[in-house]
């Protein structure tokens, strides 16, 4: 009886507290369930229409402020355009050349003539077995018996997988003859920081890099200071993979600091062409405001936000080492094409007959996605277009490039140049902050309800001081009752 009793002063007290709060509040729409003496059942349907409307309109504010909210949440940041920097202050792009072929066949013979073959396989089934080694970067069919020839032709001459497609590989002594910069001449292949050519490795094997520095975290790449066809990187070249297999060079325009991957921008350098490519540089940076957020909201990484690495973060290297540590963990080995930095102790390296596991997972390997793997919030994108010409329309030429070498049908000559004198910077910036949510909620309530602070406050007052003190008003009121009813 006393909880029921308790029940029924608390329901009373609420209901006090309830007109009370009607009658006073400045919460719109509010007054109109305000009690009135002599009620009719007109009035009645009023209240429960208005009580309709208003709890209707409550709902739409809670739902739009929902929606602010996962806005607020999942897309805090927007890139806006910048203003134009100029061109001096971009890095250059790093350049790699590359044969489509992991293994080429000049150097393959060479090979031949320099092995020791005490094991009386054939020349012609050690060639064939040798190319098998192409299945760590292209599909292959399986066949285990070249592979375990490989392995035994390898450890008769101690080598290993690495050094043979070191000499099997493109270098690039096998695809540079003379390189430019602007229209002065410099050595492919000298002791400079900048202008030089450097044998690199990727995921198609052994190319050769030009302003390629990615294991050297304090290495600053060099910055262009003109622009324009007659500007930028020169190369006459040679491509030496002879007859039909000849499907023309690849090359890969990238970072200077980023290992080349497949994600970068791929151009074909046909044989006897000129290729015109024509690099669009663009800044991205990011405000101090985005840097606080966490990576996944900004969407972007800094070096920070990996503590116990003292690696310089880059997307590209993440997605290498991500590749690699699957390739760990499916196949247990370290291939050739994948840098040494990223070889972990204990780890052995590939040998031949890793390759069936390879040609196995070959289609897992390429679909995974890394996605910690997330972009620099401060980096330099590069986006290229590309045209031909057809060296064979330049019988003559105002091109020293033309008249100073003698090119075969196999020549091919490549400008990389920057497109523009400017370069865009797009900068990302916070969308919406705290203080602008809290302001974008005020005025979505206000819009429903006209709800401000202080009626928020105002409902709290009512709702917990107000009907405190109704209920002890009507506890009172029961037990003077209860006492005149005993006397």
């Amino acid at each position: 009886m006393r909880t029921q009793s308790g029940l029924t002063l608390f329901r009373k007290s609420l209901r006090e507290t309830f007109y009370q709060y009607v009658d006073n509040t400045k919460v719109n729409g509010l007054w109109m369930l305000r009690r009135k003496p002599n009620s009719t059942n007109h009035d009645e349907l009023k209240r429960f229409c208005w009580s309709v409307i208003l709890f209707s309109l409550l709902i739409l504010g809670v739902f739009l402020s929902i929606m602010l909210w996962n806005k607020f949440y999942s897309l805090p940041t927007i890139v806006s355009i910048e203003n134009h920097v100029p061109v001096t202050n971009v890095a250059f792009p790093g350049v790699t050349l590359c044969s489509p072929l992991a293994i080429l066949e000049y150097k393959l013979d060479a090979f031949m003539e320099r092995i020791i073959n005490k094991l009386n396989y054939s020349s012609n089934d050690i060639k064939i077995a040798l190319r098998s080694l192409e299945g760590f970067t292209s599909r292959h069919t399986i066949n285990e018996t070249r592979y375990n020839m490989v392995d035994e032709i390898l450890e008769e001459n101690n080598l290993t997988v690495f050094e043979t497609m070191s000499l099997l590989g493109g270098s690039c002594e096998d695809f540079l003859q003379y390189c430019y910069w602007g229209s002065k001449q410099f050595p492919c292949y000298q002791k400079n920081d900048d202008l030089t050519f450097t044998t690199s490795i990727s995921h198609v094997g052994y190319c050769c890099s030009f302003n390629y520095r990615p294991e050297d975290q304090s290495y600053i790449p060099f910055s262009a200071n003109n622009f324009g066809v007659n500007g930028g990187l020169v190369i006459v070249g040679l491509d030496r993979i002879m007859g039909n297999q000849s499907t023309g060079l690849l090359m890969k325009v990238h970072h200077p600091l980023d290992y080349v991957v497949e994600a970068h921008t791929l151009i074909t350098l046909n044989p006897y062409h000129e290729t015109f490519v024509v690099v669009y540089p663009v800044e991205l940076s990011s405000s101090k405001e985005v840097l606080e957020l966490s990576a996944t909201k900004r969407n972007c990484r800094i070096s920070s936000d990996y503590k116990r690495s003292k690696r310089y973060y880059r997307q590209a290297g993440c997605i290498l080492n991500c590749h690699h540590q699957l390739v760990y963990r499916t196949c247990g080995c370290h291939p050739f094409h994948y840098p040494a930095i990223y070889r972990r102790k204990g780890i052995r390296n590939c040998s031949a007959k890793d390759i069936s596991c390879f040609i196995r997972n070959f289609d897992y390997f390429k679909s995974v996605k890394c996605k910690e793997c997330l972009p620099n919030c401060y980096d330099v994108t590069y986006s290229t277009s590309t045209d031909y010409t057809d060296l064979m329309q330049h019988n003559i030429s105002a091109s020293v490039i033309y008249s100073a070498h003698n090119l075969s049908q196999h020549s091919f000559i490549v400008r990389v140049y920057l497109a523009n004198q400017v370069v865009t910077s797009h900068k990302k910036i916070i969308i919406m902050s705290v203080v602008s949510l809290l302001a974008d909620l005020g005025g979505v309530f206000n819009l429903c309800l006209g709800i401000s602070v202080i009626s928020i406050v105002e409902f709290f007052y009512f709702f917990t001081y107000r009907l405190y003190v109704n209920y002890r008003s009507q506890t009172a009121i029961i037990y003077v009752k209860e006492k005149k009813q005993y006397l």
